[in-house]
């Protein structure tokens, strides 16, 4: 009978998931959910795409409304064939997949190549209008070209597909990758005389004079295809190209080019080497007292250039060493670099990675000047000229409004322009200077406004699918009716007939969530099993066999939605592996805690006079009884006196504040810098204690009325684990300008601590407040601000 008990006990841990995320999940370890191997939720989905291939005469067709395979069907099949083969591992390296991937290069090949060059069309988009593909190609296409190679390319760099790029297939890929990403750079649009606002980026082939956002978004997603794919040759690139940066950014007078500086350059990286050994970090202020030849000003100057120079060396030395190891997958990723980059070093000016970069970052700046004021709440018109209301957007047949706001949202995280600015705080600027100052708050706003602007569309969408009206935002449909002087007249006069339906909204949302993960917010998120049940829902229904298929979408089979579902499903669990499994070392090993639930929902359970052994059924409607009232420790805390008296919650009190002090912390200040991480780990105890004892003789106590909106009378142990654990984190931090500043006597840094007067307790106060805003707001709350990570400074706020 114990055993049937435990069984039953563990089932009911998953009651409160739907049927589809029960098909995954397979325990629940207090705050987070364990999912099945991934290898093996790959298999499933490798079976089903590759059993309907075979099915369709081995094709990839496009959708269950277009049964027709063509160029841009096939490539979004090969795509997600290949994220399988990548992201979980099915059939990657065997004879079988060595041959579809032979297959379907000699495919790509055979469509393209012409006896002028290549002929890159639409199909099966267009049904015999694609004329003006004989002279020009589809950049959509072009797109999916270069993201199949660039897969091919990493399968390579991994051992699981050896290329000889001697051969005659080896170099046919070089070339037809050379000559996509060529064209693309051709097709640039910066037409600066043009009376549109938005005027630089792509459209749907060369010689457009006007930019679109969903081509403009097609040729900004390979900007990470590429940096997937040789991240280590260009994360070691960023090392001397921002090193080079910062010196002619910060170092105006040419100071460190001086022979001055050269004759003691290496006395003086010993002595800040030296200093930075120290895990307190207390003499590293004083490293450059005995160099007497500089004045203070200097001294402060190279202080602070070196510093940055050792951060960046730091932020990206696990690239470095692996270089220096040259391992053979490496050797293999530079020298394909070298060879599709033109033996180009990657920030050379000639460079086409460079020149690419570039151009992505010049449309989504100018993307982000014209939309940054209203994009967290408004919709906006393909063109950017205007916002669209909810009201015009409901009184429409169907608009693109939501999808150009995502499509907008890509494009700034693609591009890369939060990292732009981030690094101006963390290189380019001196701390408390007014550039930081500035670049620190546009730093907070842009990161919160593509989210607020992600968020605004998911929750839309919700809101007319709730009211049967998803349907009027819920396809994109690209029509060709832009301005296209500079084109053969005829072929445009067909193209202006086709309304091409791309795709869906949901995949997009899905993958696009789980890219703001991955760059932008890179922490835990409490809403991510939303979004894997949108993922599971999303699958093809069989009818007869009332189940689900493992391939997308549920109205029919789609290309394009089959490939972004897979991608968001691969980018789910890098996320689940990176934000969530590590806790699960310290949930597994804190025994009693677990031991403690499970005694305390058996007690609720016969409490409410249910026997264990009850059906399936009960359990359910027992658990969503029981959900109601503890809703609130799922979102950590928010409605605390709603819930008092549920057993549950004392047992979770203990395991959460264990997980708080052994976990939370360790992932807080790994964000931070090297020099940061150290004070806060090496002073946390001392400094918590006598944090303590000041927060309890403050005068203000609106830490306590603020922080916790709701929460009356005595904090209980979880809310005072977490606070501690932020005051720690934040204390120890704020004190660092203090304790550590290189400007201060050792006097004065020893009475640092026990000085602190009441306008430093408010900002100690004040800071407390917005690291709860950044931490826990977003999940007590709902709040949709989000910690704004500013590594390399010494500073939360």
């Amino acid at each position: 009978m114990a055993s049937k008990t435990n069984k039953k006990a563990v089932l009911a841990e998953l009651q409160d998931l739907s049927q589809e995320l029960q098909e995954i999940a397979t325990s629940k370890k207090e705050c987070f959910y364990e999912y099945r191997p991934k290898a093996e939720i790959g298999k499933k989905i490798y079976s089903a795409i590759m059993s309907k291939y075979k099915a369709d005469g081995g094709k990839f067709l496009f959708s269950a409304d277009m049964p027709e395979g063509g160029l841009i069907s096939q490539l979004q099949g090969f795509a997600s064939v290949i994220e399988l083969y990548e992201g979980f591992g099915a059939d990657a390296g065997t004879e079988k997949a060595k041959a579809f991937i032979d297959g379907m290069l000699d495919y790509i090949m055979d469509t393209v190549k012409t006896e002028e060059g290549y002929r890159i069309s639409a199909s099966p988009y267009l049904k015999g209008n694609d004329g003006i593909f004989d002279s020009y190609c589809y950049i959509d296409a072009v797109t999916w070209i270069i993201s199949a190679l660039l897969g091919v390319m990493r399968l390579h760099i991994a051992g699981d597909y050896i290329i000889d790029f001697n051969s005659e297939r080896g170099k046919e890929i070089i070339k037809l990758y050379k000559f996509c990403l060529n064209y693309l750079i051709e097709s640039y649009i910066l037409n600066e005389d043009s009376s549109f606002k938005f005027n630089c980026g792509w459209n749907f082939t060369k010689d457009c004079r006007q930019p679109s956002l969903y081509f403009t978004f097609a040729v900004s997603e390979l900007l990470i295809d590429m940096l997937n794919t040789f991240e280590n040759v260009i994360r070691v690139a960023d090392i001397s190209y921002i090193k080079s940066l910062i010196r002619q950014t910060l170092d105006k007078e040419n100071l460190m080019e001086t022979e001055k500086y050269k004759r003691y350059a290496d006395q003086i990286k010993a002595a800040l080497k030296a200093a930075a050994m120290d895990d307190s970090f207390e003499g590293y202020g004083d490293a450059l007292k005995d160099f007497f030849i500089f004045t203070d000003e200097e001294k402060s100057l190279i202080y602070e250039i070196s510093q940055k120079e050792a951060f960046v060396e730091q932020q990206y030395g696990e690239h470095s060493a692996r270089i220096e190891k040259g391992q053979e997958e490496v050797l293999r990723e530079i020298a394909l670099f070298e060879l599709i980059n033109n033996n180009k070093a990657v920030y050379d000016a000639e460079s086409p990675y460079r020149i690419l970069e570039e151009y992505c970052k010049r449309s989504a700046n100018q993307i982000w000047e014209l939309t940054k004021d209203s994009l967290s709440s408004e919709f906006y018109s393909a063109d950017l000229e205007s916002v669209i209301s909810e009201k015009a957007i409901e009184s429409s047949v169907s608009s693109d409004a939501v999808f150009n706001t995502i499509f907008i949202v890509n494009i700034l995280i693609n591009a890369g322009i939060d990292e732009d600015c981030e690094d101006i705080i963390n290189y380019f600027s001196i701390n408390g200077s007014d550039e930081y100052k500035i670049a620190l708050t546009n730093y907070d706003f842009m990161r919160d406004t593509i989210r607020l602007a992600y968020d605004n569309c998911y929750q839309y969408f919700m809101k007319l699918k709730k009211e049967g009206k998803e349907y009027k935002i819920n396809n994109y449909v690209l029509n060709f009716d832009e301005s296209f002087e500079l084109h053969d007249r005829r072929n445009i006069r067909d193209l202006r007939k086709e309304h091409i339906q791309v795709f869906t909204l949901m995949p997009l949302m899905v993958r696009t969530k789980t890219t703001i993960g991955e760059f932008l917010i890179q922490y835990p998120q409490y809403d991510m099993i939303i979004y894997l049940e949108h993922i599971l829902k999303y699958r093809c229904w069989d009818s007869e066999a009332e189940g689900y298929i493992w391939i997308w979408e549920n109205d029919g089979y789609s290309s394009s939605s089959n490939y972004y579902f897979i991608s968001a499903f691969s980018d789910f669990y890098e996320y689940y592996q990176k934000y969530e499994a590590v806790f699960h070392n310290t949930i597994k090993g804190n025994e009693k805690a677990k031991q403690d639930i499970e005694k305390n929902h058996l007690k609720k359970l016969k409490e409410q006079g249910f026997a264990v052994d009850k059906t399936e059924e009960e359990f359910r409607n027992l658990q969503k009884e029981i959900e109601d009232k503890t809703q609130t420790i799922e979102a950590l805390n928010k409605a605390i006196d709603a819930y008092e008296s549920d057993p549950l919650r004392s047992a979770l009190t203990g395991f959460i504040k264990d997980a708080v002090e052994k976990s939370i912390v360790d992932i807080l200040t790994a964000k931070l810098s090297e020099e940061a991480t150290k004070i806060v780990s090496s002073t946390k105890d001392r400094v918590m204690a006598k944090a303590k004892d000041i927060l309890e003789d403050s005068p203000s106590k609106q830490i306590e009325l603020e922080m916790w909106d709701g929460v009356k009378g005595q904090v209980n142990p979880f809310e005072k684990a977490i606070k501690d654990m932020v005051l720690a984190t934040m204390f120890s931090q704020r004190l660092g300008e203090t304790v550590y500043s290189v400007n201060q006597e050792e006097e004065e840094r020893e009475n640092a601590l026990g000085e602190i007067n009441s306008s430093s307790m408010k900002r100690i106060d004040d800071d407390l407040a917005m690291a709860v805003r950044y931490y826990l707001m977003p999940v007590a709350n709902g709040d949709k601000s989000n910690f704004v990570g500013n590594r390399g400074v010494s500073t939360l706020s």
